[in-house]
C-alpha cells in the first residue's frame, strides 16, 4: 500500500487531460449557443424583410386604387378571380388596369420580393394578399378595402 501512493508519475498527465477535456467540452458548448443564436438572428432579419415585402406589395394596391384608379381584370376584360395574381407592369392592358392571371414576382432594392394575389370583391369590400418573400422567408398581408 505504501507504494501505490510512492509511484504518481503519470497523475500529472491525467489531471492536466482531464481539465482540457473539460475546458474543450465548456467551449464546444459555448460555440454550439453562438452559432444557434447566430442562425436565429438571420432568419429574424430574413423575416422582418419578407414581412416589409408583403407590406411594400399591400402599399402597391392601395397606391394604385387610390391614387391612379385601378381596377382588376383578366385577359376577358372580367373581374378577377379568387387567388388570381395581380400584374401591375403589363404593357398591353389598357391605362389604369392590372391584369391577373400568372404571377408576377416584384423585386424591391434589398433583393426582396413581393407578389399580390386577388382573393375577393364583394358588393361592400375587396380583399387582396400580399406575399414578400427574402431568401428562404415568406410572409404575408393581406388587406380589405
Amino acid at each position: 500500500m505504501h507504494n501505490l501512493f510512492k509511484n504518481q508519475k503519470g497523475t500529472a498527465l491525467f489531471m492536466t487531460l482531464i481539465i482540457l477535456s473539460g475546458v474543450l467540452i465548456v467551449s464546444l458548448g459555448a460555440s454550439d449557443l453562438v452559432t444557434s443564436g447566430t442562425k436565429q438572428g438571420r432568419t429574424q432579419a430574413y423575416s422582418t424583410k419578407a414581412y416589409f415585402a408583403a407590406e411594400a406589395g399591400a402599399e402597391r394596391v392601395l397606391w394604385e386604387i387610390r391614387k391612379n384608379n385601378f381596377v382588376f381584370l383578366n385577359a376577358s376584360n372580367q373581374e378577377c378571380q379568387t387567388n388570381d395574381y395581380i400584374n401591375f407592369d403589363n404593357d398591353n392592358t389598357p391605362p389604369n388596369t392590372a391584369y391577373c392571371g400568372g404571377e408576377q414576382i416584384n423585386t424591391l432594392l434589398n433583393g426582396a420580393t413581393y407578389s399580390v394575389v386577388f382573393k375577393s370583391a364583394g358588393a361592400s369590400a375587396t380583399t387582396t394578399a400580399a406575399i414578400g418573400g427574402y431568401h428562404d422567408a415568406n410572409r404575408s398581408v393581406e388587406i380589405t378595402y
